[in-house]
């Protein structure tokens, strides 16, 4: 009797196993897309994606994605498709930028300096200048593989931003260079140089760090997966050095969630308003069709001296930006200074609209 049906429960049982296999393929496609929000960092990506897919179905599709994910991070078999990475890698991008400035010439805050009895006026050409401006960024980046699961990145860029309105612009120039190194285990190696300088009408301030950072990918609760690091950091600006010491903890967990955690400490540098300690946090979560982003920092700085007078500084921001589907991010937010000396008190608003690199 059962003979007779025998064929039926064959295409009931390869159908019931095409949709399981096609059930699992969503559950993987959904929590795999989770793990691709922009902010989060390339390696915690590759982890999040390979945590995701253990014991899932997968498309043929995925599987190119992800091979060519690993070969770019220097692993020379990726995911077991056939070709190589090119060693050397070099991206060209340009993108125009928005955005809002509240000291646009690099001038001083329109006020008096009181310390004590004494009264200070500054010069009326110096002032501070407040206001929108439009202008366009370039880079260069170059990743060239040297070894297994190691690779050194490069990445240069310039931008310009001009002021309508008074007819003068900002100048930012950047370059750092990192060696990437996986060891074993999930355990990476960091060594990286980088240098900033900032060019205004007034003034020309350069800003350089050597940094060394531990870094360790792991799980905890499922669905969770975490890079956290630690690190060291030289930095090197026009009045001191100081040496710093970092915290961090990035987390996406399997509802797509991406929170981001640092912690940086900095030593005393005689006189100097330098950092003493910051916490900067940001969570990132996909809406809509784009990615709606939170963030904030609190930091305290060590007392300095104007003119013998004691200076203390306690600064806190918060932030909050979308970034549409079509490349297009919109950012705006507030940072608020606080300060014994009234001079250096302040709050400022902040706009920005970033758009998509064209790459080529």
């Amino acid at each position: 009797m059962l003979e007779k049906y025998s064929p039926i429960f064959y295409y009931v049982r390869k159908a019931l196993k095409s949709w399981v296999l096609f059930y699992f393929y969503l559950i993987a496609s959904s929590a795999t897309a989770n793990c691709l929000d922009q902010k989060s960092s390339e390696r915690l990506t590759n982890f999040c994606l390979l945590e995701r897919i253990k014991g899932s179905a997968v498309s043929p599709e995925f599987v190119q994605f992800f091979d060519y994910r690993l070969k770019r991070s220097g692993y020379a078999n990726g995911a077991g498709l056939p070709g190589k990475a090119k060693p050397t890698t070099v991206t060209y991008q340009a993108a125009p930028i928005v955005y809002y400035s509240s000291n646009i010439n690099g001038g001083n805050p329109n006020k008096k300096l009181i310390l004590g009895g004494l009264e200070f006026s500054g010069d009326p050409k110096l002032i501070l200048k407040k206001g929108m401006l439009l202008g366009a960024t370039t880079g260069l980046t170059i990743r060239s593989i040297y070894a297994e699961g190691k690779f050194l990145d490069l990445n240069l860029s310039t931008s310009y931003a001009h002021s309508p309105k008074y007819n003068i612009g900002i100048l930012n120039l950047s370059g750092d260079i990192c060696s990437k190194n996986h060891i074993k285990h999930f355990w990476h190696i960091d060594f990286c140089v980088n240098s900033s300088r900032t060019i205004k009408k007034i003034i020309n301030d350069q800003n350089r760090n050597i940094s060394f950072n531990l870094t360790k990918l792991f799980s905890s609760v499922p669905g969770s997966h975490h890079e956290a690091i630690v690190g060291f950091n030289r930095k090197i600006v026009k009045n001191y050095r100081q040496n710093q010491i970092g915290f961090r903890l990035e987390t996406v967990t399997f509802s797509g969630l991406l929170s981001n955690i640092k912690l940086t400490f900095g030593e005393k540098t005689g006189n100097n308003v330098a950092l003493k300690n910051s916490l900067d946090w940001s969570l990132s979560k996909a809406w809509g069709e784009g990615t709606f982003t939170l963030s904030g920092s609190v930091t305290k700085s060590w007392d300095g001296k104007i003119f013998g007078r004691l200076r203390e500084e306690k600064s806190r921001s918060i932030n909050m930006y979308y970034g549409f589907g079509n490349g297009i991010n919109v950012g705006v937010g507030v940072a608020d200074t606080d300060s014994n000396i009234d001079y250096f008190r302040s709050t400022n608003p902040s706009f920005y609209i970033n758009f998509s690199s064209l790459k080529f």
